[in-house]
């Protein structure tokens, strides 16, 4: 049997399994919660065999400018140690028992790689039924010198960012959720459809994108030496976005069957149920919300407080 062949018998047989697990589900009880407590235990049975590790490693970051981070169950913690002069990493949790080891590392001229392999790949119908296969986590401590690029990718994960100080920030996830704090970052560019998103901290320029989640934002300092740009959109979900009284902004709020309200006393103001325009200070950067079926609320940090 070819290598396709046996692909597809996996696939067939995969389908053939659901198949009478949903006709069991369906059958046998119509009150037990279904279909997530019968898959979990299709997922139980089905899932290879793994085993408990704890990974560290530590690596120096000489002449690296950008670190790449990516998982795909695996939730992320991001931290900074203003006493330490290497990158520190700490991968636990359960995984698929290998000959190759779970967390990699792949140093380029001016950039680090680091991926765990999480044995997902070589049964990913498994995974999707199998919920004790969601505990891994992966911390990353960053030494004092780190001011580069950082960009995390991951599919379910959550990821918590602590305290940063970064040139740039690109995340990119399907339902995993992002908790940013305390941080100092000069570029953002976030996007993710169904994990909702809180961030705390200082920027110049933020992008952030959703499918089906909420955003919650909180600008602790606004740059203004140069323009700033602030874009925050979800399509489903709703947007809380909170800057300094002092910012200098021009404004535009709107939603198209949600609600679009604002705390703020703003110049050149224009105001309907749906949309609101205008001033903040002297206007000089561009704040952009937009939801198409989420409230849209922007206010002070005063006010918030």
């Amino acid at each position: 049997m070819s290598r396709i062949e046996k692909r597809l018998w996996l696939v067939w047989l995969s389908i053939f399994i659901v198949s009478l697990a949903v006709a069991a589900g369906v059958t046998i009880s119509q009150t037990r919660e279904f279909p997530r407590s019968n898959l979990a235990v299709l997922g139980r049975a089905l899932r290879p065999e793994r085993d408990a590790r704890k990974i560290e490693r530590a690596s120096s970051l000489d002449g690296i400018q950008k670190l790449r981070v990516q998982t795909t169950a695996a939730n992320i913690i991001v931290r900074r140690n203003e006493a330490m002069n290497d990158l520190s990493l700490t991968l636990e949790g359960q995984f698929v028992k290998t000959s190759s080891e779970p967390l990699k590392l792949t140093k380029e001229p001016t950039a680090l790689k680091i991926e765990v392999d999480e044995g997902l790949s070589r049964s990913p119908w498994r995974f999707a039924f199998d919920d004790e296969n969601r505990n891994a986590s992966l911390t990353v401590v960053l030494p004092r010198q780190f001011s580069g690029g950082l960009t995390i990718e991951t599919v379910s994960g959550d990821v918590t960012l602590e305290s940063l100080s970064l040139g740039e920030l690109s995340w990119t996830s399907v339902s995993g959720e992002l908790q940013a704090t305390g941080g100092e970052i000069h570029v953002a560019r976030l996007k993710g459809v169904s994990g909702d998103v809180s961030y705390s901290g200082s920027t110049f320029e933020f992008d952030l994108d959703l499918t089906s989640a909420d955003a919650t934002v909180t600008f602790q300092n606004i740059e203004t030496a140069i323009q700033p740009k602030i874009n925050v959109q979800s399509v489903s979900g709703r947007i809380d976005v909170t800057v300094p009284d002092k910012s200098s902004v021009r404004i535009s709020l709107s939603s198209v069957t949600g609600e679009a309200s604002s705390s703020l006393t703003l110049q050149k103001s224009l105001q309907s149920k749906g949309a609101l325009e205008g001033v903040l200070g002297a206007g000089g950067g561009e704040l952009r919300l937009r939801s198409v079926s989420g409230n849209v609320r922007l206010t002070t940090l005063q006010a918030h407080d």
